[in-house]
């Protein structure tokens, strides 16, 4: 088995912090497609799965690619001046301590100072914008997990048992008491 690559915020050039593997909803099926192909080992998915430990997250499910959204935020905060650390902490510098960019398709995007010295310019989509959804972190890992391992067995992923099982044994997570068609880990197994 080849290593599985890690969909997180390294895969993504400095300065920025953005975590593809948890706000972009290409990256998460690509993700699943490669973890699939590649038979990820139940120690390397869970390693890579904690890297979304959010209590919410905000998917973007919008067409713009990773390095598109890179490159317009990029244009936007040099544009603006706001590139170096020096000048995007004085742009941060109000009362809340954060800042929104509006993109072409309409999708919003936050923006707040990351803790690492080379990577301080911290972004994710904003909740709920256009092409954007919400759901918990717990929920995010759990599909993930299921559809990488229940690939043979596409009805197991509402098997409340199956589900169940992933969630304990894989992601360390407590069991759901149920699975419901438009909610939760129902609605978001369709969307994935």
């Amino acid at each position: 088995m080849r290593s599985l690559k890690v969909h997180n915020y390294f895969d993504v050039p400095a300065p920025f912090i953005f975590n593809p593997l948890k706000h972009h909803l290409g990256c998460i099926r690509q993700f699943i497609t490669e973890a699939i192909n590649h038979k990820a080992e139940d120690r390397e998915l869970a390693e890579t799965l904690s890297g979304i430990g959010a209590p919410m997250t905000d998917i973007y499910f919008g067409t713009l690619p990773v390095q598109a959204i890179l490159d317009m935020v990029s244009s936007r905060l040099l544009a603006k001046k706001t590139f170096n650390r020096p000048s995007y902490c004085e742009w941060l510098n109000n009362e809340k301590e954060y800042r929104f960019l509006l993109l072409p398709d309409g999708s919003k995007w936050i923006f707040l100072e990351g803790r690492d010295t080379d990577r301080y310019i911290h972004f994710h989509p904003a909740k709920y914008s256009e092409h954007t959804f919400r759901v918990r972190g717990s929920t995010l890992r759990t599909v993930i997990a299921v559809k990488i391992k229940g690939v043979d067995q596409p009805e197991s992923w509402s098997n409340i048992d199956f589900v169940n099982e992933i969630r304990s044994s894989l992601l360390g997570l407590s069991p759901v008491k149920r699975i419901v068609r438009n909610r939760g880990i129902g609605r978001l197994m369709q969307m994935v």
